[in-house]
């Protein structure tokens, strides 16, 4: 188990140091485009463009790649075959975009997504070239590769949108950096990861059969989680209009991206390590909320924190014409704060081998979605589709409870408790404290006010955490390589006194 943690915490490490980079260069892109170049209307057909094809992706693969996390024992001839069939799969699921593309965009109301469409077709030929690579040295703890890949082709694909902007392509800047980073990742893996695993020219239906057994749960379920994902996009702009859905879509990005920039740290790390520990359930319990509890532990700060200063945040870094946004990115921090405590489920159904367990936790979730985002986004617009999946949100954590967690490792509610209520209760006094100090500095600018309030509440919350969760204090610290700081530090005052 320690040899495991270990590899885990380095694994973690090497995420961290990428996703740092990452976070801030998309955040970047996402300020810079909304304040000088692209408005509501350029950024909602994009993101209905992105929706429909995250949603196709699902089933790209067939679940085969899922599937690789699970097979740890397999040959390099099937391990072959599985890649070999992804680019296949690629090459038809963007002929099939290609052709459907003005029929699907009929269908949402825009005919203007074509030509997007049809664009962010290529994607699917490249994934499915780097998708099996990826997983395959995350499944072998490989972190620092995969996390150097997505970090690499993150700067590029911003660069690439960045000189397309200011050379005048208007949302085709955001295209042609979503190809181009996908692009960009790809080559990195090839390059990194084909060597190490020997593939060879080979597709033989045999070796597929183990693969897509376990792999057709994961894609029917992966296909109703993203629908879910993207529920609101859908519904947004045939309800509510492109300009709703981009203001809905900004707010969104700014306040997914810590989630989706934290959960590969953790969650990336943690799958192949439950997958290990499959066939020790109690060894696996201990493994599976120790990751929640220290995913939880960095996310109720951080949403909430968000959520107190986003009134004096978000105008300060989209500008005025994008302050509509600011109670819709509120409600979406506690959203996605939740949300992303089920992110772990993929993880335990995984290392289980349970797919129709997930792919019916799935299926009722997203139906449960349908009617508040329906309802919020006829009735209250961008808003009102928030308030509505963030409320679904949060009362899915006892149906969770009951019907997985509690099915796949046995009674575990106080376990339960601890990992989600400890982080919540800290964050919430530590939110309370940032609103009651940025009251008493209302006369101040914005960013003098900012400039206290963020370290104020980081303070504020590692004090409470070292107080009342020490343990999970040195789980967060032991992730951070301060012994090799301290000795970058003490080379260069040396390299500096001589």
């Amino acid at each position: 188990m320690e040899g495991l943690k270990e590899r885990a915490r380095s694994g973690a490490l090497w995420m961290a140091l990428a996703v740092a980079a990452s976070a801030v260069v998309q955040i970047l892109r996402i300020v810079v485009l909304a304040r000088y170049f692209l408005g509501p209307t350029e950024f909602g057909l994009v993101a209905l463009a992105i929706a429909v094809t995250y949603v196709l992706a699902a089933i790209a693969d067939l679940g085969t790649s899922s599937s690789l996390l699970h097979r740890q024992d397999a040959t390099r001839e099937e391990l072959s075959s599985v890649f070999w069939f992804n680019v296949l799969l690629g090459i038809v699921f963007c002929g099939l975009l290609m052709a459907t593309a003005p029929a699907l965009a009929a269908g949402l109301g825009e005919p203007g997504v074509a030509p997007l469409l049809r664009a962010l077709a290529v994607c699917f030929v490249i994934d499915g070239i780097a998708t099996p690579l990826i997983v395959l040295l995350r499944r072998d703890l490989e972190f620092r590769r995969a996390s150097l890949a997505e970090a690499i082709s993150v700067l590029m694909g911003t660069a690439i949108t960045l000189v397309c902007a200011i050379l005048g392509a208007g949302l085709w800047a955001l295209i042609a950096g979503i190809v181009g980073q996908t692009l960009v990742r790809a080559v990195l893996l090839v390059h990194w990861a084909w060597p190490r695993f020997a593939l060879t020219l080979r597709l033989d239906a045999t070796d597929l059969k183990g693969f897509l057994g376990f792999g057709a749960y994961q894609v029917a379920e992966r296909l109703v989680s993203r629908i879910g994902d993207r529920i609101g996009q859908l519904l947004l702009d045939p309800l509510a209009g492109s300009v709703q859905l981009g203001l809905y879509s900004v707010a969104s990005n700014l306040a997914t991206m810590p989630m989706l920039q934290i959960l590969p740290i953790i969650g990336q790390t943690t799958t192949p390590v439950l997958s290990m520990t499959q066939s020790d359930t109690q060894r696996m319990s201990r493994g599976y909320f120790l990751a929640s509890e220290v995913l939880m532990t960095i996310m109720a700060p951080l949403f909430l924190g968000l959520l107190v200063i986003a009134p004096a945040l978000v105008p300060l870094m989209l500008g005025e014409k994008w302050i509509e946004t600011t109670p819709i990115f509120q409600v979406l921090c506690l959203q996605v704060m939740l949300y992303s405590f089920f992110f772990f489920s993929g993880a335990l159904i995984i290392a289980k081998g349970r797919g129709a367990l997930g792919l019916a936790w799935r299926a009722g979730f997203t139906l449960a979605l349908i009617g508040p985002a329906y309802v919020g986004a006829r009735y209250g617009k961008a808003l009102g589709l928030s308030i509505g999946v963030a409320a679904v949100t949060a009362l899915a954590i006892v149906p969770y409870y009951l019907l997985v967690l509690r099915r796949l490792l046995g009674p575990c509610l106080p376990a339960l408790a601890v990992a989600v209520g400890a982080p919540l209760a800290m964050g919430a006094v530590m939110a309370g404290a940032v609103a009651v100090l940025g009251a008493m500095l209302g006369d101040w600018r914005p960013v003098a006010a900012l400039a206290v309030q963020i370290p104020t509440g980081m303070l504020i919350y590692a004090g409470l955490l070292l107080l009342f969760r020490p343990s999970i204090a040195g789980e967060l610290l032991q992730v951070v390589p301060f012994a090799k700081i301290a000795g970058l530090w003490a080379s260069f005052r040396h390299a500096q006194a001589q």
